[in-house]
């Protein structure tokens, strides 16, 4: 049905094209295609959740995004905000906001998930936007602290313990190994080490150095062929 259809896909490759107008459902209205229903949200949040159950290894980040957007398509249909979702410029902002809060909540990382907004998703922003995308990101990680804090008390409510560690790795939506550190605290036990910092110093002078002589080279390319 049409929920299955807008279920399928990893979320980012089929948000970028409504983004840029190149998918569209049948009136033309990039809300209404099935891709950003309530039905699509509801099989999205549904299959992840039961994925990550089972322990299946899937991605995160690309299932959360698509939620993410859909909640966004579902607040602009809505009669508060329906004046928002009728004006491109503003639904636009909101579709990358959308994105922005997917990213964010996969890896709590507000600033890379603005850029991977702008830079993944956007075929053009205005720069008098980034202050939006990061206001959004920022409140995004100060609600998945506050509803990872939460989640640990229902957790000792219901259970009469602490979460154990492979119950907080998932709830953290990332790999790194963590170890309890009371009832709702928990500290990454990988810790920071000199030779990797320098490692990754020097790639990224070797991508940026790199980069610059690929642009010029294209430049000069121009200019002959």
């Amino acid at each position: 049905g049409p929920a299955a259809r807008g279920v399928k896909g990893g979320g980012v490759p089929e948000i970028r094209a409504l983004y840029s107008g190149g998918l569209r459902s049948a009136d033309g209205d990039v809300l209404s295609h099935p891709f950003l229903s309530s039905r699509a949200l509801a099989c999205k949040l549904a299959s992840v959740s039961f994925a990550f159950a089972a322990g299946l290894p899937i991605g995160k980040e690309g299932p959360l995004i698509h939620a993410t957007c859909c909640w966004g398509s579902f607040l602009m249909r809505s009669p508060p905000f329906r004046s928002m979702g009728e004006r491109r410029e503003l639904r636009g902002q909101i579709i990358l906001a959308s994105v922005a809060v997917g990213v964010v909540a996969s890896w709590a990382t507000p600033i890379a998930g603005s850029l991977f907004a702008v830079e993944v998703v956007s075929v053009a922003f205005m720069s008098s936007g980034w202050w939006k995308l990061f206001f959004v990101a920022i409140w995004t990680i100060i609600s998945r602290h506050l509803l990872t804090r939460a989640g640990h008390g229902v957790f000792r409510a219901l259970f009469g313990r602490p979460p154990s560690p492979s119950f907080l790795a998932p709830l953290a939506f990332d790999k790194t190994p963590y170890a309890v550190d009371g009832l709702d605290k928990f500290k990454s036990t990988s810790g920071i080490h000199l030779d990797v910092m320098l490692v990754a110093v020097f790639v990224g002078c070797l991508g940026g150095v790199a980069g610059s002589v690929f642009v010029k080279i294209n430049a000069l390319s121009r200019k002959f062929l």
